[in-house]
């Protein structure tokens, strides 16, 4: 007799998360989210924290792919990690469905709701992003890094993220760093 009894999916939560939180929860669940190693990344600059995140999942074969706005920064991408970018607007990508996961970190907050709802509804497996909670200066000098959305919990859960907060807080505005997360497995 057959048995169509459900997957059970552990998530590895953890009760304390630094700043990189979202980088965090990708590499203790990255079989989770990244069953076929293929991984998309939205935005990626030498200044941001993905850096020693990229190295922990090269060591486990998963070479991601990534959309990058600035051709800058672009450029640097396919330099310095030998990586396939995509120079275009995420809002303007429509292969989506070729990865098994989305990672956006240090990026929501720079767009409108509008265009993060139209990078959210092409997405249709799993999706990690982070960004500052509310009100955050906005990085000085950086092309393209304008803030220009202030984020709360609730917004992003109730685009049905699950949503948890860094325990560490952001110093520009002494809050925690939101992270959600939608994980979408296939039923066995």
């Amino acid at each position: 007799m057959k048995h169509n009894l459900p997957n059970i999916i552990v998530l590895v939560l953890r009760k304390y998360y630094s700043l990189e939180i979202a980088a965090e929860l990708l590499l203790d669940n990255v079989d989770l989210f990244c069953p076929n190693k293929k991984l998309l990344v939205i935005g990626m600059a030498p200044t941001g924290l993905f850096q020693g995140t990229l190295q922990k999942l090269k060591q486990r074969e998963i070479i991601p792919d990534v959309v990058e706005l600035n051709e800058e920064n672009a450029e640097w991408v396919r330099m310095a990690h030998k990586l396939k970018v995509f120079n275009m607007d995420a809002k303007n990508f429509n292969s989506y469905d070729d990865y098994d996961c989305v990672y956006w970190a240090e990026g929501p907050e720079h767009v409108s709701t509008e265009t993060f709802n139209i990078i959210n509804g092409k997405v249709k497996k799993s999706f990690i992003i982070e960004c500052p909670w509310g009100e955050a200066p906005e990085d000085v000098g950086r092309v393209g890094m304008k803030h220009v959305n202030a984020w709360k919990p609730e917004q992003f859960e109730e685009l049905n993220f699950n949503v948890m907060m860094s325990a560490e807080t952001y110093k520009p505005n002494g809050l925690p760093l939101i992270c959600g997360y939608k994980l979408k497995v296939k039923n066995v």
